[in-house]
């Protein structure tokens, strides 16, 4: 039980697109370089991206970086610098949002998609930078995952499926 995150990929960018009105020039903040899972999330954007031709991933455009809140900020704030055509971010992973401040720059004039929801990245939905955050069924995830093996151990009863996918949740400035 758990998250495709090659569709947490695609989903990101999907919602980047729609909040970019389908045109610009994004970046993605990408965290560990050798991560599996980051690794399907990227191709997952990628693929995405493909299907919006007037969306363009800037050159070096992937920003890979030691994944804590502080050096993810760092990481994108330097590239946001050097890059100002950069008009939207998808967050793979959503370290950025675990400090405060790191998005330097007036809500809404750069458009931010993050993976996940937890509570000190809401504070940035509210007050306007990131326009959606892709939540993961973290409690789902326990609570699924002990019931299939109760399942099984107990009622000799496997799932229909060998991968149960959770869905995401999109969480906005209004339903946040």
């Amino acid at each position: 039980y758990g998250t495709d995150d090659i569709d947490c990929g695609r989903t990101i960018m999907r919602e980047l697109s729609a909040a970019m009105g389908v045109k610009g020039t994004v970046a993605v903040i990408a965290g560990n370089e050798a991560a599996p899972n980051l690794q399907n999330r990227l191709k997952g954007v990628k693929e995405e991206l493909a299907k919006h031709p007037d969306i363009k991933l800037l050159d070096a455009g992937v920003i890979y970086h030691v994944e804590t809140p502080e050096k993810a900020a760092e990481a994108l704030q330097m590239a946001q610098r050097a890059n100002p055509q950069i008009q939207g971010w998808a967050f793979i992973g959503g370290w950025p949002l675990f400090t405060n401040d790191a998005l330097k720059f007036e809500p809404g004039t750069i458009k931010v998609v993050s993976c996940d929801a937890l509570p000190a990245q809401l504070n940035y939905l509210r007050s306007g930078p990131v326009q959606a955050l892709m939540a993961q069924d973290c409690y789902g995830w326990g609570t699924e995952s002990v019931r299939l093996i109760l399942d099984k151990v107990v009622h000799d009863k496997a799932p229909a499926d060998p991968r149960v996918i959770a869905p995401l949740t999109k969480v906005t400035k209004e339903n946040v």
